[in-house]
């Protein structure tokens, strides 16, 4: 059996090191400056549907469209202001913990470089049920009364 073992997630990435460089955000989605993102995983547990980690962004303003997963986030320094699609805004510091819904709609506004710690949940067992129950059901074959031995009648796939 494996030993299991508590995951530290740093604030500057592993060990101190410095974070991953993940690039600029998709150019559709640009709506103010070039925001690059540079982050670390620390931790994705053996279904890959749970991930945590460390992220940063420079300074811009981005649009969030049909946001992909559930995501906890601890916000460590810098300021960002979240506006859904209905206009309504929240802005919030270090030390602030907020939750991002799974098919979030609206924008991210950084007004300087931000830094958050992440936990990231992608029930990807619900997507799998979802995408079954819209799929047509097989045809069963359909059943015919056939006579039996002595008066007695029996049912058969057709």
């Amino acid at each position: 059996m494996a030993t299991l073992k508590i995951t530290r997630l740093n604030k500057n990435g592993l060990g101190g090191k410095k974070l991953q460089d993940w690039g600029n955000f998709a150019e559709g989605r640009q709506l103010v400056g070039k925001p690059r993102e540079s982050g670390y995983n620390f931790y994705t547990d053996g279904t890959k549907q749970l991930i945590s980690g460390v992220w940063e962004c420079t300074a811009g303003k981005v649009a969030i469209k049909n946001f992909p997963s559930d995501e906890f986030c601890i916000l460590l320094s810098g300021s960002v202001i979240i506006t859904d699609a209905a206009g309504k805004a929240e802005t919030f510091g270090p030390g602030d913990a907020f939750m991002i819904p799974k098919g979030f709609n609206g924008t991210w506004n950084m007004l300087v470089t931000v830094r958050k710690y992440y936990v990231i949940f992608d029930d990807k067992m619900s997507d799998k049920l979802a995408k079954a129950k819209t799929k047509p059901a097989a045809k069963k074959p359909a059943l015919r009364v056939i006579a039996g031995g002595k008066g007695k009648k029996r049912r058969k796939a057709a």
